[in-house]
C-alpha cells in the first residue's frame, strides 16, 4: 500500500492554536482512517510540513471532512487538524465527537514489592518501685519506634487504549464567529450534524428548502450565480426548515441544529431556540 501525505496551513483566530487540512491518499482503501492518520511517520511528516514540533504542540482535536477518489485506483481522505500549544488550552475543541471505541486490552498486574523488615522491639522499661503496704505501680516502660514499611512494587504498564469507531453514516457543518463585546471576547458555534442518512441531511434538505423558495418567489437577486448568503432570506428558509422536518420526521423530528456560546471565562452555554410556524 503506498501513502501520500499532503498539509496545508490554514489561519488560526488563536495565537496558540495552529489549524491544518491534511490529505491522505493511498491506492488502497484504508478500514479505519484515524489509525492511519495517526501513524508516527505520518504525523512527523505533518510537523515537519507545518514547521513545528511535537514537543511544542500537541493534537487538538481531529475532525475527518471527506472521503473522494479522484482517480481510479485511489482514495483520498481529508482531515481538519488543531494543534494547541503545550501548556495551553484550545478555546474551541472537541465540540462533538464520535462514538466511544472499544475498551483497550489491560495491562498485566505488576510484581508486588518485598515485605520490609521487620523493626527492632523497643528495650522494656524498668519496673516501678513498690510501696509499703501496696502502694502505686511503677510506670511502663517506653516502647521502642515501629519498623520502616517495605518499598511498594512498581504497578504495571497500562494497556493501550482502542481506536474509536465509526458506526454509520454521519457528518457535521460548524460555524464559528468570534468578536469582541465590551472588550471581552466572545464566541458563537452553529453546528449542523446528520447521523441518520450521512451528508443527506445537511445538504440534500438545504438545497430542496432553497428550491421551495425559489418556486415560491422569494429569493433576493436576478439571474445569474449568487452565493446563498447573498440571496437566502434567513427567517422563511429556517421557519421551512422547522416545519418540514417536523413533518417528515428527519433526524427525530428536530432540526439537527446547534448553537453554543462560549463566553470571556471559557464557559460554554446551549443557546435554546426553537424553529417553525409553531414557534
Amino acid at each position: 500500500m503506498t501513502l501520500t501525505v499532503g498539509v496545508e496551513k490554514l489561519p488560526s483566530t488563536a495565537s496558540n492554536v495552529i489549524s491544518a487540512y491534511v490529505l491522505l491518499t493511498s491506492d488502497a482503501i484504508l478500514g479505519n482512517p484515524l489509525v492511519s492518520l495517526n501513524d508516527p511517520a505520518v504525523f512527523a511528516q505533518v510537523f515537519s510540513s507545518l514547521g513545528v514540533s511535537a514537543q511544542d504542540y500537541k493534537i487538538s482535536q481531529v475532525t475527518l471532512g471527506a472521503v473522494t477518489t479522484p482517480f481510479t485506483g485511489l482514495t483520498s481522505y481529508s482531515f481538519s487538524l488543531r494543534l494547541v500549544k503545550v501548556g495551553t488550552v484550545d478555546p474551541v475543541v472537541n465540540q462533538f465527537q464520535g462514538p466511544p471505541g472499544p475498551q483497550g486490552v489491560r495491562g498485566p498486574q505488576g510484581e508486588a514489592g518485598p515485605q520490609g523488615p521487620a523493626g527492632a522491639p523497643g528495650p522494656a522499661g524498668p519496673q516501678g518501685v513498690t510501696g509499703p503496704f501496696g502502694g502505686p505501680q511503677g510506670s511502663p516502660g517506653v516502647t521502642g519506634p515501629a519498623g520502616a514499611t517495605g518499598q511498594i512494587g512498581p504497578t504495571g504498564q497500562r494497556g493501550l487504549q482502542g481506536s474509536p469507531g465509526i458506526t454509520g453514516p454521519a457528518g457535521c457543518l460548524k460555524v464559528i464567529v468570534e468578536g469582541v463585546k465590551q472588550g471581552e471576547p466572545h464566541t458563537y458555534v452553529c453546528s449542523l450534524f446528520a447521523s441518520d442518512t450521512g451528508a443527506g441531511e445537511g445538504t440534500g434538505i438545504p438545497a430542496a428548502l432553497g428550491a421551495l423558495l425559489a418556486l415560491r418567489g422569494q429569493l433576493a437577486g436576478g439571474p445569474g450565480v449568487h452565493p446563498p448568503e447573498a440571496i437566502v432570506p434567513v427567517g422563511p428558509i429556517l421557519e421551512l426548515a422547522g416545519d418540514v422536518v417536523a413533518g417528515m420526521q428527519v433526524t427525530g423530528g428536530s432540526l439537527p441544529l446547534r448553537l453554543e456560546h462560549i463566553g470571556p471565562d471559557g464557559s460554554i452555554e446551549e443557546v435554546p431556540f426553537v424553529l417553525g410556524s409553531a414557534s
